[in-house]
């Protein structure tokens, strides 16, 4: 199933991000682009799902998203 999920990383805080179990051994990280964890990256994580890769979307703005270029771009 798709979920929001908490993991480590060693040396810092948890993290969080967007997960999807397809069942498989293979696992692809997705990384998003500059506006963050947003509907589009998770669409495009589900996409790639589909083919048979469990996928994970780290959350590296920390539940920022952008609304435009110059948002995006600090």
């Amino acid at each position: 199933g798709i979920r929001n999920v908490k993991y480590n990383v060693e040396g810092n805080d948890d993290c969080e991000g967007y997960y999807n179990d397809s069942n498989s051994k293979i696992g692809v990280v997705v990384v998003s682009e500059w506006w963050g964890l947003n509907k589009s990256i998770c669409t495009t994580s589900d996409i790639i799902s589909k083919y048979g890769f469990k996928t994970l979307v780290p959350d590296i703005y920390r539940g920022k998203t952008a609304i435009d270029h110059e948002d995006a771009g600090h």
